[in-house]
């Protein structure tokens, strides 16, 4: 007996069939009925504009029809149990695939009829909303997670993977237990060193992996290049699905697919696929997926490759890092050539001869020195290079490269020798000095393709090596000679400046209690000094020209002569007076041929004049200072904020002003270019700084003159420590 079932208030009486199709022919969701066997037997206008039939196409055929194919067994199973428990009414979201092939997901509400004598099923009236938005917004919020997932899993397999075939098995497992889409998965990857193929592949009905090899062409992978989607549906696609098939993939049980290649920097490692029964399944989704999973393993595959390279290269490596050693520690040219024979005679394989030719390419000859299996000792002999023919390709730098003479129709006659000769493969690689050609390292085999790309790294990396050792050794003896008049040259200018510097006795001479303090930086330098007395006027100079070396240096040898001129010659005892003529002179002088820019060059001065008999100074200063210390107390004297140098602007409207004091028994006098204030401390960095050397000064003012001296040396040697000189030093004082 049939279980009577409530169905009378839900469904819609016979009689009122009319009613309803007039009801629903405005309606905008997709309305539709079927008759008991579940085949459509009215749509409705919506129905047909959203899924694109005619009422034709529709009306006779099952409701099965509009739904996608992965869903119909399953809707139909509810449909039945719905039928058979006497359910009126029921709810379930499906795909409907419109006749385009375009996605459409519903939310269907389905009436069932019954008989309301029996209770036998009559029929249905179907009402679907369109939520395909939101169906897929959530199941792409979904799909990303998950691919998400398995992405991020992948990536921890590839990077704990030092080994190939294992790791494809583990990512297409992974990728089978986290499927309901795919039915094949396929990692397929082009062999290193011939046009084949290795197929990986998982069949997620019974998770099995399958590794098989096939013979390929590169132009069948290139063609990879021209596929214009990453999504292919077999129906559509023609050519892709041939590709595919040219590369061995099984197109003809599946109906889509998603591809992407593994490549970097346009080299192509392979290709991943997944590969689905059903049409239309893949989205952008599984196309971001397989892109991750194609970039997870090209990266494995750069750095797989840079792994094998360093492999590959390591003892090539210690050849090279041994003959750079050797090459350096050579002391001649012989030396160098003989050691770049030997080397390369001993670590190939299937040498006949090593050779390197000297070129002198004005005289079109050259020094052959070469080795042998004919004659074990090095030899030497002058040889025409006219028709040498490495010779045109060396002259640009290139390599002469001839891997088998024995198929090569373009040899030259020296070519032909060799090939008689029996000698089968030729390299030839330059070395280069500058631009230009110097020598050629040459190599001969009786073995054809003898010569690796990684040999041939190796003669250019010792070639290159070759050259700047050559390149050090030819010019070792010039640079010697040019360093020895470089050196002759400041030496003599040192004893010239030192010529015109009085000794510090002199100084001691004039003023018993007096001390100088002079070290150049370099062994020139731009400080000097300069004393002497005139009647009963005692002057002293301390200066500080541009620069420092030689530069600095010649601005002194000027600066000591003008000032001397101005003094003895001009019997100047005014230090203002005598400073605005050395800045006139100098500045004369820098630019009297000079039609460009001026020279801006110039000094910072302080000149003192001091009478023995009434104890009076006169001061004037360009850009420094002099100390006084009297009764313990520290005074600091500051001269015009001008140097002597710069524009005839600046200089001509300018004058320096001199200051009178009145000395007492027992001041302290202290002179002092900016060197010994701006020396740099070993831990700190810091300058000495004027206020520091204020303080010294004061501190050792009561003690012996030659005291001070030392501990003013002591005290800069403890403060730059290991550092070097800052600049150059020179202070001088004395005691009234």
């Amino acid at each position: 007996m049939l279980k009577k079932a409530n169905y009378k208030q839900k469904n819609i009486a016979p009689d009122s069939e009319l009613q309803f199709k007039k009801l629903v022919e405005s309606a905008k969701e997709i309305i539709y009925a079927t008759d008991n066997l579940g085949n459509i037997s009215y749509v409705n206008d919506s129905t047909l504009e959203s899924l694109g039939y005619t009422k034709e196409e529709l009306i006779g055929k099952s409701y099965k029809t509009l739904i996608r194919e992965d869903y119909v067994l399953k809707t139909e199973a509810f449909y039945k149990k719905q039928i058979k428990d006497n359910v009126g009414e029921s709810f379930q979201i499906l795909p409907f695939v419109t006749k385009s092939g375009k996605l459409l997901w519903v939310g269907q509400s389905a009436y069932l009829k019954f008989e309301t004598s029996t209770g036998k099923y009559t029929g249905s009236q179907i009402i679907c909303r369109n939520i395909t938005e939101r169906i897929l917004a959530e199941e792409k919020l979904k799909q990303h997670n998950s691919d998400l997932k398995v992405i991020n899993r992948v990536k921890e397999i590839i990077l704990a993977s030092n080994e190939t075939s294992n790791m494809y098995v583990k990512i297409l497992l992974l990728l089978g237990a986290n499927s309901d889409k795919t039915n094949l998965f396929s990692i397929n990857i082009i062999d290193k060193y011939d046009p084949r193929l290795h197929n990986y592949s998982l069949n997620t009905k019974d998770q099995s992996v399958q590794n098989t090899q096939h013979t390929v062409t590169r132009e069948d992978i290139e063609r990879l290049y021209n596929f214009t989607s990453s999504i292919i549906n077999f129906d559509t696609h023609k050519k892709e699905e041939e590709t595919l098939q040219l590369l061995h993939q099984h197109t003809n049980l599946f109906k889509s697919a998603v591809i992407s290649s593994i490549e970097s920097a346009n080299k192509i490692y392979g290709f991943v696929c997944f590969f689905s029964k059903i049409n239309n399944i893949y989205q952008e989704d599984h196309v971001i997926m397989v892109k991750d999973i194609c970039t997870s393993l090209s990266s494995f595959f750069v750095q797989y490759d840079q792994r094998q390279l360093i492999n590959d290269y390591s003892k090539q490596l210690e050849i090279l890092n041994a003959s750079k050693t050797k090459l350096i520690s050579y002391n001649n040219l012989t030396d160098v050539y003989n050691g770049i024979i030997e080397l390369l005679y001993q670590e190939i394989k299937n040498v006949y001869r090593v050779s390197v030719l000297i070129h002198d390419l004005d005289k079109k000859i050259g020094n052959l020195i070469y080795k042998d299996n004919k004659s074990p000792v090095i030899s030497s002999k002058i040889i025409n290079t006219t028709n040498v023919p490495t010779v045109p390709l060396h002259v640009k730098g290139q390599i002469f490269d001839k891997q088998d003479l024995n198929n090569d129709p373009h040899l030259s006659d020296e070519d032909k020798l060799w090939l008689s000769r029996g000698i089968n493969s030729i390299i030839s690689l330059p070395i280069m000095i500058g631009d230009k050609l110097y020598a050629s390292v040459n190599l001969l085999s009786t073995q054809p393709h003898n010569f690796t790309e990684q040999q041939k790294a190796l003669i250019k990396e010792i070639n290159e090596s070759a050259a700047i050792v050559i390149e050090q050794l030819m010019f070792k003896e010039i640079i010697s000679e040019k360093n020895k008049d470089i050196s002759d040259n400041i030496n003599y200018a040192k004893r010239i400046q030192n010529a015109l510097m009085p000794a510090e006795d002199y100084l001691n001479k004039l003023l018993p209690e007096s001390f100088l303090i002079f070290s150049q930086r370099d062994s020139l330098g731009g400080d000097f000094y300069w004393y002497d007395q005139l009647e009963d006027n005692i002057f002293m100079a301390v200066g500080d020209c541009t620069g420092h070396g030689v530069s600095g240096s010649l601005l002194t040898i000027l600066a000591s002569d003008y000032l001397k001129q101005a003094i003895e010659v001009k019997k100047f005892t005014d230090p203002g007076l005598v400073l605005e003529q050395l800045r006139d002179s100098m500045h004369a002088t820098l630019n009297k041929y000079n039609s460009g820019d001026e020279i801006m060059d110039g000094l910072d001065i302080s000149l003192g004049v001091y009478n023995i008999k009434t104890k009076t100074f006169m001061y004037a200063s360009a850009m420094q200072y002099f100390y006084l210390v009297r009764n313990n107390e520290l005074m600091e004297y500051k001269g015009n904020r001008k140097p002597i140098g710069g524009t005839a602007a600046m200089e001509s409207s300018y004058y320096f002003t001199t200051h009178l004091f009145q000395l007492m028994e027992g001041d302290m006098i202290y002179f002092t270019t900016d060197g010994y204030i701006d020396q740099l401390q070993q831990t700190s960095e810091k300058r000495f700084g004027k206020a520091r050397f204020k303080q010294l000064l004061l501190l050792i003012s009561d003690l012996p003159t030659n005291e001070q001296k030392k501990n003013l040396l002591e005290q800069h040697t403890k403060w730059k420590g290991n550092l070097p000189q800052t600049d150059d030093i020179c202070l001088l004082g004395f005691r009234v």
